[in-house]
């Protein structure tokens, strides 16, 4: 198997970044830097609000309108997760097991566990998107043919810095459509792919269109096939 082996430093303020990638098999990027008790009140004053915005979502959803007993139709969502369409309704609580929510406000998708899927894990097609995992450590897994994390639009993979998400299945992140950017940010990345680690589109002409970043973060792909590839542009983003 050809290897590609790219090593590469940049050094901006306080931070270092180093790439030791084979984009066949192996890739690793390992960044250093920041503080990470004060990414943990960070994130649980994040964790705060968000739960405190869904809670009024969820009580004014369920007000009577006009002394009656008629309820909204609720909005619905371009994200399933595990064939589950997200809706206005079930928003807190997707899969009813404490697990995955989202914030339309935020357009944030947090999780706050270890899930195993029978389908796609996560599948999206808003634009912008951020993937957030809310507690210390999270493990993705899917089926063997199937992909972890699905982007139709561009989107962002992104935490505190200190939390670690594990993505476990056939393929770890798949960008499917043109002109999809994947953002890899603030956040501890291990990824181990049956066949693909972090791809974008199987046709030539799209992924030309595709590019995947990343900032502040540690980033660990092992794959059988291929661990990143089909992106016109593999780069970190400068601080």
């Amino acid at each position: 198997m050809d290897r590609v082996s790219v090593l590469a430093a940049f050094y901006c303020k306080i931070k270092i970044i180093m790439i030791d990638s084979w984009y066949k098999g192996k890739f690793r990027l390992f960044i250093k830097g920041g503080n990470d008790n004060m990414k943990r009140k960070q994130r649980n004053v994040r964790k705060r609000l968000g739960s405190i915005l869904l809670t009024l979502a969820m009580v004014l959803a369920l007000l009577p309108v006009m002394g009656g007993e008629v309820k909204a139709a609720p909005s619905y969502y371009e994200l399933w997760i595990d064939g589950v369409q997200v809706t206005s309704s079930n928003c807190g609580d997707i899969l009813g097991n404490g697990i995955f929510s989202y914030s339309q406000a935020y357009n944030e998708l947090y999780i706050s566990g270890d899930y195993t899927s029978t389908s796609d894990t996560i599948r999206s097609n808003i634009e912008g998107i951020k993937i957030y995992p809310d507690s210390d450590e999270c493990t993705l897994t899917a089926p063997d043919d199937r992909n972890v994390i699905a982007f139709r639009k561009s989107g962002c993979i992104t935490s505190d810095g200190i939390s670690v998400l594990n993505l476990r299945g056939g393929t770890g992140i798949y960008a499917e459509a043109s002109g999809v950017n994947l953002s890899i940010q603030d956040v501890n990345l291990d990824v181990h792919a049956v066949s693909r680690g972090i791809v974008g589109s199987y046709d030539s002409s799209i992924y030309a269109t595709q590019s995947l970043y990343v900032r502040n973060s540690n980033v660990y792909v092992y794959a059988t096939q291929t661990a990143v590839s089909n992106f016109g542009a593999i780069q970190p983003l400068w601080l």
